[in-house]
């Protein structure tokens, strides 16, 4: 592994707490904080998907009556 081949990837909205390659090199795939997973081509940095976790449902806030 040589340090000058290092790689920066835009996108996220925070930490990325893990990151794994696939066998050949080719594809990183990375975990944030921002609840996305996000999956790279390593060989031109380009974003192949992005994956976000469910959100929560949204509680309805019942009106007082009055």
């Amino acid at each position: 592994s040589n340090l000058n081949d290092a790689r920066s990837f835009s996108g996220g909205t925070d930490y990325m707490y893990a990151s794994a390659a696939t066998p050949d090199g080719k594809v990183i795939l990375a975990g944030g904080q921002d609840s996305t997973l996000r999956i790279w081509n390593l060989t031109n940095g380009q974003s192949l998907a992005i994956f976000e976790a469910p959100k929560p449902p949204v509680e309805e806030e019942k009106a007082e009556k009055k």
